[in-house]
């Protein structure tokens, strides 16, 4: 793909001209958007690697709207809008073609989308957050988890205190799930704003994905309060320092819940739950010769 800064320049350029009502089909849909789409090196795939990370029916403007915040590939919002073009411009009409005020909105919502993104590094969040959702999964090929173990957990805390917690347990039978423990409840919403500014802080800065095979993965969703959603994923080796501190190990102190995966995998139930002092003792008797 070119550089951001011309992606910039084309979004920019296109969002102004979708914006104006004045402006026709012909300049809209003429082959100079298709041209400057190919130029910047976007794919013209129908819309599939659309469809198939973000949204199955991805002309359908009122469900873009929905999902539109949780886009942060640029070429693949891309070769979306690519395709939206040549969708109208070649395939829609049969007789003469129009513009209608839904095939405006979507190049509007798009285009927004992708100024955005070549505005802020996608990976970096921003605003205030509102909501996170982690799930980690510690399945692995090498080293499993047995029948009866943890192999999933879901994660979700907001910042009026609530908390939302599932896990998933090996099943003899592979085809069945079986779910572990499951609840919900409200905590001191310090506990949870502890937890939310420091991930807020963490994933403020450019975030590079660290994969390794065969350790398991998390996937991280934040939300913030403008509505914004922000998706990360990485394998489960993720040494996230905030102010000296592991990011895995605050959550899991903070919530008072240490068998949680999290970033680092390295969850426990290996608490020691009681003591106990077993004591044996030998009693010396002296007798006395008659």
């Amino acid at each position: 793909m070119a550089d951001v800064a011309l992606v910039g320049v084309f979004a920019e350029k296109w969002l102004a001209l979708f914006q104006n009502p004045d402006t026709s089909y012909d300049d809209l849909f003429d082959e100079k958007l298709g041209n400057e789409c190919q130029q910047l090196g976007f794919v013209m795939d129908q819309g599939q690697s659309f469809a198939h990370h973000y949204l199955k029916d991805w002309l359908n403007v009122k469900n873009l709207e929905d999902v539109i915040y949780e886009v942060n590939d640029k070429e693949i919002l891309g070769a979306a809008i690519y395709s939206a073009w040549r969708h109208y411009a070649y395939w829609a009409f049969q007789g003469t073609p129009y513009v209608t005020d839904t095939m405006r909105q979507w190049f509007k919502v798009a285009l927004y989308r992708l100024s955005r993104l070549v505005q802020l590094t996608p990976f970096a969040f921003r605003g205030t957050l509102r909501k996170m959702k982690i799930s980690s999964n510690n399945m692995s090929y090498f080293n499993p988890p047995r029948v009866g173990e943890t192999y999933q957990q879901n994660l979700t805390l907001n910042n009026k205190g609530g908390l939302w917690f599932q896990s998933f347990l090996v099943s003899e039978d592979p085809n069945q799930e079986s779910p572990g423990s499951k609840f919900q409840k409200h905590i001191p919403a310090a506990q949870t704003d502890k937890i939310l500014q420091a991930v807020a802080s963490y994933f403020r800065k450019p975030y590079d994905e660290i994969r390794a095979t065969d350790i398991g993965t998390w996937e991280l969703e934040l939300t913030n309060t403008d509505g914004e959603r922000y998706r990360y994923e990485g394998s489960l080796c993720a040494n996230f320092i905030v102010d000296g501190i592991d990011l895995s190990d605050l959550i899991r102190d903070t919530l008072g819940m240490y068998e949680l995966i999290v970033f680092d995998g390295q969850g426990t139930d290996d608490r020691i739950q009681n003591i106990s002092v077993h004591y044996k003792g030998l009693t010396e008797i002296h007798t006395r010769m008659a």
